[in-house]
């Protein structure tokens, strides 16, 4: 019985290490998805991304920006009400607020 818990034991252990193995990898592909998306938007609308404007504690709700989590959103649909209209063309200046 003792060498089954002990194999047990150095399994699960094993299994705990690739387990952290996968979630560190998991976050780094999620970190470099976001930095991608940020590129992409310094690349298609001439913002910089350390522009002093851009605020990650911030989100746009209802068409303004608010700290995250000062508003309560009931509906995801709340948040761009109309994405397709709001999106820019390619090379398009934003102004941010």
């Amino acid at each position: 019985m003792t060498k089954e818990k002990a194999k047990m034991t150095a399994e699960k252990d094993s299994l705990q290490v690739e387990i952290e193995k996968y979630q560190g990898y998991m976050l780094r592909i999620n970190e470099e998805s976001f930095n991608q998306g940020v590129r992409q938007v310094a690349y298609f609308h001439g913002v910089l991304a350390n522009d002093s404007r851009f605020d990650l504690g911030k989100d746009i709700v209802n068409g303004e920006l608010v700290p995250l989590g000062g508003e309560d959103i009931e509906d995801a649909d709340q948040v761009i009400e109309n994405p397709v209209a709001e999106t820019p063309q390619p090379n398009e200046t934003i102004e941010i607020l």
